[in-house]
């Protein structure tokens, strides 16, 4: 059970706008979260007899919120009492809160009838009428302490993901978790890429196929649901395991040894990449690790390579870019002889960047 409001034992402030016997309609406390109150509880000090009492809440304008049920505590300490009618508050709301008895009685801050407390009486002529918010009141004109609370269920904010897989590459399946909702989601996004088909996995629990978009260790998840949104933060990590931080902006700026010559993939911002299938190590190694810090991937692949006997061998590529979304996948041959490393042809992309009028002219001039 929630607490919505109340007073907290030995604070004169809130004790103030307590006060519930002795009348202090001018006085209230001020609701501490939004939801539905259905029952209260209050610590009593002690009673003269068999004692009912009874819980009443107004707003401070004096209009009704709900009257308990009587409960008759049968020693000192807490009690509880329900509303058959539960009713609606929300947080910063002020209100006024009055404890009714049937017979003489006093209300301490505290189970121990012993411990030392300032308290005061009360008796109500018809615990069945509901007062006004002047009630009529006799006894002592002492303050007293008290601790009282009205408790219940808090009010739901809207469709939530309490729960998101992480994600360790594009394609993978994974699932979300949705709360409060009444509907089934409609779509979903990640950092505003579309997730696509949305499949319902079981309860509320549903699975996507991870788009493939930039390594985030932030990435918002936004669910749309019930005609609003609801989101969770979760980590993405793409296949594309190394970046390429700075790079020309045109072609002619590549080494013509180089692993990318001669493209700029369209973009003068970071690009990232990855090494799909390596050399064959018995005839040249490459330091990956060196040509990413170097941003190495445009420049004269000798610089990072190590030969180890001639031959040929092949290396299988594949770059991404965030700023168009656009992922190449491309074969380079290497050829080792006699120390020499060398990039042969420019595969995929010398298809994609030759001048059309190439064939042409070879033709007229051979």
């Amino acid at each position: 059970m929630n607490v919505l409001a109340g007073f907290t034992d030995g604070s004169t402030a809130q004790t103030e706008g307590m006060n519930p016997l002795r009348g202090k309609a001018d006085v209230g406390i001020t609701a501490l979260e939004t939801g539905t109150v259905n029952s209260a509880e209050f610590i009593v000090g002690g009673t003269n007899g068999s004692v009912e009492f009874r819980v009443v809440v107004y707003t401070t304008g004096g209009a009704l919120l709900g009257t308990s049920s009587k409960v008759t505590p049968v020693t000192t300490g807490l009690a509880t009492v329900t509303f058959p009618v539960p009713f609606q508050i929300s947080a910063g709301d002020p209100l006024r809160i009055y404890v009714l008895a049937d017979n003489y009685c006093s209300i301490g801050r505290n189970t121990d009838p012993s411990v030392s407390r300032r308290e005061w009486q009360t008796a109500v002529a018809d615990i069945d009428t509901i007062p006004d918010p002047e009630p009529t009141t006799n006894g002592t004109t002492e303050t007293g302490y008290m601790t009282l609370y009205l408790t219940g269920d808090l009010a739901s904010s809207g469709p939530s993901v309490p729960a998101a897989d992480d994600i360790t590459g594009e394609g993978q399946t994974a699932t979300f978790t949705l709360a409060d909702n009444e509907n089934a989601p409609t779509a979903a996004t990640l950092n505003g890429t579309d997730v696509g088909a949305l499949s319902l996995v079981s309860g509320s629990t549903y699975s996507y196929t991870a788009p493939l978009i930039a390594d985030d260790d932030t990435a918002d998840l936004v669910v749309s649901v019930d005609g609003t949104t609801a989101g969770a933060t979760i980590a993405y990590a793409n296949s594309y395991d190394r970046d390429q931080l700075t790079h020309p902006a045109e072609s002619k700026d590549y080494h013509e040894n180089s692993l990318s010559y001669p493209n700029a993939y369209a973009t003068t911002q970071p690009y990232e990449w990855k090494v799909i299938a390596d050399a064959n190590a018995a005839v040249v190694t490459i330091n990956w690790n060196a040509l990413e810090a170097d941003d190495g991937f445009h420049k004269n692949v000798a610089s990072y390579a190590t030969p180890v006997a001639n031959g040929v061998t092949t290396v299988t590529l594949g770059v991404f870019v965030p700023e168009t979304g656009q992922a190449y996948q491309f074969d380079r041959t290497i050829t080792v002889s006699d120390g020499s490393v060398v990039v042969e042809g420019e595969g995929l992309w010398s298809e994609l960047f030759r001048d059309p009028t190439e064939e042409l002219f070879t033709e007229l001039f051979r």
